[in-house]
């Protein structure tokens, strides 16, 4: 009887702490940039994408959020007109579902 005890409790700590591992989700950042400031946030989405695919997953676009957004400017050496380039970073989390981008509700 105590060795069924013992059992039970041992195969109860393993199924928690699963549970608690596998709720935790993996958060990834990555960035996208662009000299259009409208289109850095979808390469941010696309890079995003590309680092879950590592995984053979796909980007979270539902829980993706924007961390911070960027400028840079620059000269080509040997010119005088400055380049801008826009950043934008997001964090996401990792999905088996495909979603391109935001459904607009």
């Amino acid at each position: 009887m105590k060795q069924h005890v013992i059992f039970i409790n041992i195969i109860l700590f393993f199924t928690l702490m699963g549970a608690v591992a596998g709720s935790h989700a993996e958060t990834f950042a990555r960035t996208g940039s662009s000299i259009d400031k409208n289109k850095s946030l979808p390469n941010a989405m696309v890079a995003a994408h590309f680092e879950c695919n590592k995984k053979r997953l796909w980007a979270n676009v539902d829980t993706m959020k924007v961390v911070s957004r960027s400028t840079e400017q620059y000269t080509i050496s040997g010119g005088r007109k400055k380049i801008t380039v826009y950043k934008t970073m997001v964090e996401f989390e990792c999905t088996p579902t495909y979603k391109k981008e935001l459904d607009n509700e």
